[in-house]
């Protein structure tokens, strides 16, 4: 599946692209777990290139970066035998990334109150502690982890 890097972090004025795009990142995530018995590989490509929505906006010099063929190893790759699984490559030009979805540890509110939230929401969201979910169980195994 093609996502982009509009629906991984959202950019301005693609509201509908962007909530498509990772919807996709989440369909690849439950088709993974599902294919997964079957060894059915699902991931998800979000490449930069060079295309008549974008072409306006780039030099000459972005032009040639970023020509589609530098995208093909990533296909080849995601096509391949050997490719994992539920994975996001992003890449661009001939460079690569991965995108990770995480999670974070999180605290139990003591008062629960939206105010004491408010005072927490730096331990809430440190990334120290992050990981990576298996599936959205994952969710619930951490909140049970923080009740303790």
């Amino acid at each position: 599946m093609v996502t982009s890097a509009s629906g991984l972090a959202g950019n301005f004025g693609q509201a509908s692209c962007s909530a498509a795009k990772m919807a996709l990142v989440g369909l690849m995530h439950t088709l993974g777990i599902e294919g997964g018995r079957r060894d059915v590989r699902v991931n998800c490509l979000a490449p930069v290139g060079l295309t008549r929505m974008n072409a306006q906006f780039l030099s000459d010099e972005e032009r040639c970066i970023f020509d589609p063929a530098k995208i093909a190893p990533g296909v080849v790759f995601l096509a391949s035998d050997g490719a994992p699984m539920r994975v996001v490559l992003m890449g661009g030009g001939g460079s690569f990334e991965r995108s990770y979805t995480t999670f974070t540890r999180g605290c139990l509110l003591e008062e629960g109150t939206a105010e004491e939230l408010s005072g927490r929401f730096e331990t809430i969201s440190d990334r120290r502690q992050k990981f990576i979910p298996n599936d959205a169980n994952a969710q619930v195994l951490n909140e049970i982890l923080n009740l303790k």
